[in-house]
């Protein structure tokens, strides 16, 4: 059966480089070993070649752009689907920033601001300190940029609750392929609003029908590129979070069971 590292393509690796990268940044990091990262983002997300053969033939290493260091973490991307660093680094920042990451006009540096002045760590409360004009009296922000964060929270938050029934249906379509390659599961289907081909859809529901204990299934999930965080877990169901602010609700089953989800 396929594992994670059989679909981190080099979109897949760079993605992930660019996430620690903006992860250090948000932490202050020396900036060298943050460029260090996105160089080599660029880099892999350009590279000609095959990633597994560039690896074994050294021309991976040979790339402009791709250190010592940040080879060693594409190799281990490649090789297992997982990145030691971007797990580390997911555990020491408050969740909230990371989402903050996708808010139009809103860069690294402005966010770092906003939480060291103003100790805000959630979307919701840079909503509301936008509204109550505490984000406005910040340097380089002023009442112009608040109101374009609240326009731009209100879309993600539009976004990320509805979709098109096409583009529900072929964002299900993929992630049911790449969950139906985790050890352990031996089918996927899409359900909820997709399935009932509803013209907009809120949540995008898959069913895993699963060989192991859905609390082995969970630590597994935690491991899927992309995965931000669980929310809503109970004892069969979770919704995942990614990174890009779009989630899923995940149903665990036996074959038994299945017809009955």
């Amino acid at each position: 059966m396929e594992t994670l590292k059989d679909f981190m393509d080099k979109k897949a690796v760079a993605d992930v480089l660019d996430q620690v990268a903006a992860f250090l940044e948000l932490r202050g990091e020396n900036p060298f070993r943050i460029r260090a990262f996105r160089n080599a983002a660029r880099a892999i997300g350009t590279y000609t070649g095959d990633l597994r053969q560039g690896l074994e033939d050294g021309s991976l290493a040979a790339a402009k752009g791709v250190g010592p260091a940040t080879l060693q973490i594409a190799t281990e991307l490649i090789n297992t689907g997982r990145a030691g660093i971007l797990e580390e680094l997911r555990e020491q920042i408050p969740p909230g920033l990371v989402e903050m990451l996708a808010i139009s006009g809103l860069g690294v540096a402005k966010i770092r601001q906003i939480h060291d002045v103003l100790g805000i760590e959630s979307l919701p409360d840079l909503e509301a300190a936008a509204m109550d004009g505490r984000l406005a009296k910040l340097p380089r922000f002023g009442r112009k940029t608040s109101e374009n964060i609240l326009k731009s929270i209100a879309f993600l938050r539009q976004a990320n609750a509805y979709r098109l029934s096409h583009h529900a249906a072929e964002e299900a379509e993929g992630l049911r392929l790449a969950l139906a390659r985790l050890p352990g599961v031996t089918a996927a289907f899409v359900a909820g609003d997709v399935r009932r081909r509803s013209e907009v859809v809120r949540d995008l529901v898959l069913v895993l029908v699963a060989e192991v204990s859905p609390a082995e299934l969970f630590k597994r999930l935690s491991q899927f590129p992309g995965v931000h965080e669980f929310a809503g877990q109970d004892e069969r169901r979770l919704t995942l979070r990614f990174a890009g602010g779009a989630s899923a609700q995940i149903v665990v089953t036996t074959p038994v069971n299945v017809g009955a989800v």
